[in-house]
């Protein structure tokens, strides 16, 4: 049986005006209130002095050497200066909610809703019971689930999203079905498997159960939020970049293992806005041990600058033929031509 795996970067969202991970904090520091309760952190983790720790400086060092840092100072409890182990979680979590409210304040954008609509309408041709299509996401945003949950609200109620894991509702909503059971509702389930979690994800760590948000959610009701069941207060649930990665939580291993089970069925991959890093060696350790060998899927790349003559775009082939080889097709018209001119094609053969 085809099936067709889609595995959205960062470039995927970046039309819809989300900046990439090297240019977020510039974003989240233009929150002035959110720059001055952070510049101790760095000020006491990169030595500047009291002149240079400006916003541009800031700005310029990487978000994988900030969440680095936190994380080997929280596990080690290690003490910086006049830093206890209790001021890096809260600048943790801190820097978490700065980037989720970023994230969150984006509005919708047409050609994602264009694209799920062309996967709802495939998935109802398909079938109540086929498992042709899959969608893996490295990003944090909301898009693809609120354009999903919107065609659910005002074109068909049957077609649902699917996380692929067993949620609960963030709003009171007597109806809502867990992830993991609406396919055996008679519901036609697109999988949005996000790696690394998503803004509108929040866990309870004393129960462990994760709520997940249909309706946009101030910053002020998610901080706020507790668990229905613990009373506790509930955190984001995403997973920072870092290069002391850790994906012991069962949500993130169980979501992790559907992906692998999605992508050694799949006959087509299409990456679309992924840049394929080098840091990324989680999930190409995951792409590895998935790939069928002996009869590998069909692999296209969707790249989002449409610059198919830029050193950036020749890096980005040789990232790929490297790690899969030469037999790969490459379209760089972007990502929105790809819906309007070969997105039908490539589904048309499932």
């Amino acid at each position: 049986m085809s099936k067709i795996v889609y595995i959205l970067g960062a470039g995927f969202s970046s039309p819809a005006n989300i900046p990439p991970q090297h240019k977020l904090m510039e974003k989240c520091f233009e929150d002035s209130s959110f720059l001055d309760k952070v510049k101790p952190l760095y000020k006491e983790f990169y030595l500047f002095t009291s002149s240079n720790i400006t916003k541009p400086a800031l700005s310029k060092i990487p978000l994988e050497d900030v969440f680095s840092l936190l994380d080997k100072s929280i596990k080690s409890a290690h003490k910086y200066r006049g830093l206890q182990v209790s001021d890096f979680i809260d600048k943790h979590r801190l820097i978490v909610s700065r980037i989720s409210k970023v994230l969150s304040d984006v509005e919708q954008a047409e050609y994602i809703d264009k694209f799920v609509k062309k996967l709802a309408e495939k998935r109802i041709e398909l079938g109540q019971a086929a498992d042709q299509i899959s969608m893996i996401s490295m990003n944090w945003d909301d898009l693809m689930d609120k354009s999903i949950n919107a065609y659910q609200e005002g074109i068909d109620q049957n077609v649902c999203l699917d996380y692929c894991m067993y949620d609960y509702s963030f709003e009171d909503n007597p109806s809502f079905k867990p992830s993991i059971f609406r396919k055996n509702t008679g519901m036609y389930n697109l999988k949005l498997i996000k790696l690394h979690g998503s803004i509108n994800w929040n866990i309870c760590h004393s129960c462990h159960k994760v709520y997940v948000s249909i309706q946009r959610v101030s910053k002020d009701e998610v901080d706020n939020y507790i668990c229905k069941k613990c009373e506790v207060d509930l955190e984001h649930f995403m997973v920072t970049p870092t290069f002391m990665k850790e994906f012991q939580a069962n949500h993130i291993k169980n979501i992790w293992h559907n992906a692998y089970i999605d992508l050694s069925e799949a006959t087509q991959i299409v990456f679309i806005g992924y840049s394929f890093r080098p840091e990324d060696f989680e999930f190409k350790i995951l792409l590895s041990r998935a790939l069928n060998t002996k009869k590998p899927p069909k692999i296209t790349i969707v790249d989002c600058s449409q610059q198919s003559r830029s050193k950036e775009f020749k890096q980005l082939k040789e990232r790929y033929s490297t790690f899969f080889g030469t037999k790969l097709e490459f379209y760089s018209e972007g990502i929105q031509e790809y819906i309007e001119e070969k997105m039908d094609i490539d589904l048309h053969d499932l």
